[in-house]
């Protein structure tokens, strides 16, 4: 009798910890997937204009320019999962020592900041509007414009997985990509909830298959770098609390093209002290590669 309880206390054990898990993983899907308030922001710098444009189903993009007469170069500046173009204000007088005459784009994925969209895209969705952008930057500044594209976790996976539908980008800025999507998702539930990821990677690709149609297998980095032939400079914080300094590495040995790789201890790159050789390594790729085209 006694062990028949025993067991029965086992098996009560086991059910609830495995409903409480996937009670846990849900949440976290929810969370990671949709947003449920917009906040209406306006960018820190007045000199960015308002740009608004459309994908193929009708959804609004939001964008903030910072226009340069006669510039022949747009750097487009693309956000990390849960964050928005207003936050990557900090970077702008950054990339403007370098890049002084360049236009700068700074755009909101959708789910994000004023773009539309209750559904995040991952990097996977965001791609093609990435593509959409890059076709409104050749439009408005004519078929010569050169395009370099400064991603931050998420946004630097989005520039790396359509890169290869990308037209006059002559370089890419990877700062803190992860080496695939289920890795990054299942790290991140891990430190919410606890939640091993051999748990919860299959628990997470069902629910987000099901709510979205995505496919977060798609998500791979390693892969999409594989094919990548714009010349890319791959920066990584080894103080990145968000995506693991060791993913850096998988994603530059694979990379197919061009590339170099620039770990840095500041936790973001305007931090970084302009004295210290070191410092000047972004500054020396984009003079090498800016004007290739």
């Amino acid at each position: 009798m006694k062990i028949k309880n025993v067991v029965r206390g086992i098996v009560l054990a086991t059910a609830v910890i495995a409903t409480t898990t996937v009670v846990l993983v849900r949440r976290f899907v929810k969370d990671i997937l949709y947003r449920n308030i917009v906040t209406k922001k306006e960018f820190p710098d007045d000199r960015a204009q308002l740009v608004r444009i459309e994908d193929e189903s009708k959804n609004v993009l939001n964008g903030y320019l910072i226009e340069k007469a006669g510039a022949n170069t747009t750097l487009i500046m693309l956000h990390g999962l849960k964050s928005d173009a207003t936050l990557l204000a900090d970077y702008v007088p950054y990339f403007e020592k370098m890049m002084p005459t360049a236009n700068i784009l700074l755009v909101d994925a959708l789910g994000h900041g004023m773009s539309d969209g209750l559904v995040r895209g991952l990097g996977i969705n965001d791609a093609h509007s990435l593509i959409i952008w890059n076709k409104y930057v050749l439009n408005r500044f004519g078929e010569d414009q050169r395009i370099v594209i400064y991603g931050k976790g998420v946004g630097a996976v989005t520039a790396l997985i359509a890169s290869e539908q990308l037209t006059n980008v002559d370089i890419i800025v990877s700062d803190g990509a992860y080496r695939n999507l289920i890795a990054y998702l299942t790290d991140l539930c891990f430190k919410k909830y606890g939640v091993p990821p051999r748990i919860s990677e299959p628990l997470i690709r069902i629910q987000i298959k099901a709510e979205t149609g995505m496919d977060i297998i798609d998500g791979n980095t390693v892969n999409a770098v594989a094919r990548n032939t714009i010349p890319t400079i791959f920066i990584h914080s080894k103080a990145d609390d968000d995506v693991p300094f060791k993913h850096v590495f998988k994603i530059y040995n694979k990379n197919a093209g061009e590339c170099a790789l620039f770990p840095i201890k500041e936790e973001h790159l305007y931090d970084m002290n302009p004295e210290e050789a070191y410092s000047k390594t972004l500054d020396t790729f984009l003079r090498n590669y800016q004007y290739r085209g």
